[in-house]
């Protein structure tokens, strides 16, 4: 087999550009910094847009198996399943101990759809799934109640998610 294989996640609005390598051998260069790293099969690189956008606890909810550190500018390299981020593909959507938050943006990107969280408390739920592409957003959610204490309603095409009594 000849040819690299990668998948580049980079949205608007996102902190970080992601870049994982499925197969070969891939060169990611931090802009701010003019730092490289190789990345090698099942390995994500993560790259803050802006070194001002690195805090903490965005550092340390990475696993660490090298990184560059210049003016404040921070890449992260981690292992990980690459099935999963590249589920999209297949038409799957995939989530594995995803925070809440992150899924609605997942969910909204996925679905075309504007999803409010009403109860902050919610956002660091975790939850795990597999959907395929014909199931609606409807029967995501509805999955989501089966494991936790929410509801939502639909006000000119938004879902509203909070807390269930």
């Amino acid at each position: 087999m000849l040819g690299t294989a990668f998948n580049v996640k980079s949205y608007p609005g996102d902190k970080n550009v992601e870049t994982t390598v499925i197969r070969g051998l891939v060169r990611v260069e931090n802009k701010f910094t003019n730092k490289a790293v190789l990345l090698n099969p099942k390995e994500k690189c993560i790259v803050p847009g802006k070194p001002e956008e690195i805090t903490e606890k965005n550092i340390q909810s990475q696993t660490t198996l090298a990184s560059n550190q210049n003016n404040g500018s921070v890449t992260v390299v981690q292992k990980v399943n690459t099935d999963l981020i590249i589920s999209w593909k297949d038409q799957l959507l995939v989530f594995q101990d995803e925070r809440l938050e992150d899924l609605i943006v997942k969910m909204e990107r996925w679905y075309n759809v504007k999803i409010v969280m009403q109860d902050a408390s919610l956002k660091d739920l975790r939850f795990r799934g597999k959907f395929v592409n014909n199931e609606t957003v409807y029967q995501v959610l509805d999955a989501i109640k089966l494991t936790a204490r929410i509801k939502y309603k639909v006000e000119n095409n938004i879902f509203y998610i909070k807390k269930s009594q």
